[in-house]
């Protein structure tokens, strides 16, 4: 906003240079120059057409030729005008297009480009987003002192990775956000692992093992042991446990513990204490759980079947189109698709129908948010299916959109993918070194 007076100014119709920096749009609303005021002066000459006139413009209606240019808004007082000018631009007049670039608000070396009360980011390679600030593939840190880590999960955004390092002293689990890195759960010493995470990445869960006690089931809350979970007794002597999955309030758990055979069940932690899931026959892994956790995804031995627990149905095998067994490995967050693997390729199950293939050997590891989006691997190397794109290897998608992003590492697995399809976590090796990974697609 500027003000002029018309003692100080010549309201005669400027003339603006064009070009980088200069001077933008028309000096009025008719593109014709004012008429003059007085007489014996030039267009553009001052004249003394009665106190505090100007060329050009009568002084009592200074607004009357439009003085602000680009759509600015002239408003005057007496013989002083001030224009409001249109977003994207200022000056006295509303003459100059605002440096949207200045300071430049692209991040990692992007270059912007200005527009009108906007700007372009041209990303370096390896980064995308609207202003280059996210990292296309981008290497999870070790913990201290460890010598390998693996991730198992990611929060509905993509913004917390959870999961296990090790070191000499054995395993330790972890969780990684952007803003801290990657940090140890508390475990007191104990052995730990972290299996799952809540939606919103407030609450881990997984397994801790104190010195000479069985394992149990663990719930982290912000990164703090919040409660610790037992599993079955028999003959007054406790069993292992481990929590696999956590529902999106945080509160329900699902998870394994062995029964008095040494062969796990399932089992579901709520409020209300530990509840048996049921048996499908032989042993019984609970691996996912909707977002509601109403819908449990797993897979059994002996007989080896792909199975999905509601508490209407209890366990139930799902099918397959031939003797072939199938292995359940993760669901839909509402709790329609079950993911993983019939015989020697990748598969879904949508409700309890016969499988989908999806046309690559491996396996399903994890889904989005409706199951239209799954994440595995195909062999020894990461992979993502959609049912727009089919299956795809992650190493090729990352070099198709930046050629050097992973040059360098071996991606193994794809486990973990956020809500929306487009963050993918995983593992791989990189130097020999075992470590966990995130990729972000367009």
């Amino acid at each position: 906003m500027a003000a002029c007076s018309s003692s100080e100014r010549d309201f005669a119709a400027p003339t603006f240079a064009s070009g980088s920096g200069g001077d933008v749009g028309a000096p009025g609303a008719s593109g014709q120059p004012p008429t003059e005021v007085g007489s014996g002066g030039a267009a553009g000459e001052a004249t003394l057409g009665g106190e505090g006139a100007s060329a050009g413009v009568a002084s009592a209606a200074p607004c009357e030729d439009s003085p602000c240019l680009n759509g600015g808004s002239c408003e005057h007082s007496g013989t002083v005008f001030t224009c409001d000018c249109a977003e994207g631009f200022e000056g006295e007049r509303c003459q100059q297009n605002v440096d949207d670039c200045s300071p430049n608000p692209c991040a990692n070396a992007g270059m912007c480009r200005d527009g009108v009360a906007s700007f372009t980011c041209e990303c370096a390679s390896g980064f995308e987003g609207d202003q280059c600030d996210v990292r296309l593939f981008e290497p999870l840190p070790l913990l201290e002192n460890a010598t390998g880590c693996r991730l198992e999960a990611l929060s509905g955004n993509g913004g917390v990775a959870v999961g296990t390092c090790w070191d000499a002293e054995g395993e330790k689990a972890f969780w990684w956000k952007p803003s801290m890195g990657t940090k140890p759960l508390q475990s007191d010493g104990a052995v730990s692992e972290a299996l799952a995470v809540s939606r919103d990445g407030t609450v881990v869960v997984g397994r801790v093992q104190d010195p000479g006690q069985p394992s149990v089931g663990q719930r982290w809350l912000n990164g703090q042991r919040s409660q610790s979970y037992s599993g079955f007794v028999y003959d007054d002597e406790q069993r292992p446990a481990r929590a696999t999955a956590v529902a999106d309030d945080g509160l329900t758990l699902f998870g394994s513990s062995e029964s008095s055979n040494g062969s796990p069940r399932g089992i579901r932690w709520d409020p209300s204490g530990p509840v048996l899931l049921g048996s499908a026959g032989g042993e019984i892994y609970a691996l996912a759980a909707s977002g509601d956790g109403k819908v449990v995804a797993g897979y059994s031995y002996d007989p080896s079947a792909a199975i999905r627990w509601t508490l209407a149905s209890g366990w139930i095998r799902l099918p397959t189109s031939g003797a072939e067994e199938g292995r359940g490995r993760g669901i839909s967050r509402d709790g329609n698709v079950v993911v993983g693997a019939v015989g020697p390729q990748a598969a879904r199950w949508i409700g309890t129908n016969l499988p989908e293939l999806l046309d690559i050997l491996g396996s399903g590891e994890s889904a989005n948010e409706d199951g239209s989006v799954i994440v595995g691997n195909s062999g020894p190397a990461a992979m993502v299916w959609s049912q727009t794109e089919g299956p795809r290897l992650v190493a090729d998608v990352l070099f198709e959109l930046s050629p050097g992003a992973a040059s360098e590492w071996t991606l193994t697995s794809a486990d973990a993918v956020s809500a929306d399809g487009k963050t993918i976590g995983g593992n791989g090796t990189l130097d020999g070194v075992e470590r966990a990974w995130l990729a972000r697609l367009p």
